[in-house]
């Protein structure tokens, strides 16, 4: 999995009470994979940015749709990256 999702998958974890418990590094392999499902889907969930997002981010010299076609590069990226 890619670095993003792991990240996406940790932060998840953190906010059930078993984190006060224990590690990440504690965890079964199959409780890990459940994480990272879920942060997977919270990555999918954002690829698509909104009018807003694009909008307020465009640079001088990129519109919005260059921003829109950056962002959704950068996501796909995360989600095919294997490590």
């Amino acid at each position: 999995m890619s670095e993003m999702i792991e990240r996406a998958a940790k932060a998840i974890f953190r906010t059930h009470h078993e984190a006060a418990l224990i590690g990440w590094d504690d965890l079964s392999e199959q409780a890990k994979e459940e994480f990272m499902t879920q942060g997977r889907a919270v990555i999918e969930a954002i690829r698509e940015p909104t009018v807003e997002m694009c909008r307020d981010a465009a640079w001088d010299d990129y519109g919005p749709d260059e921003c829109r076609t950056c962002w959704q590069a950068m996501i796909d990226a995360a989600l095919a990256k294997q490590s």
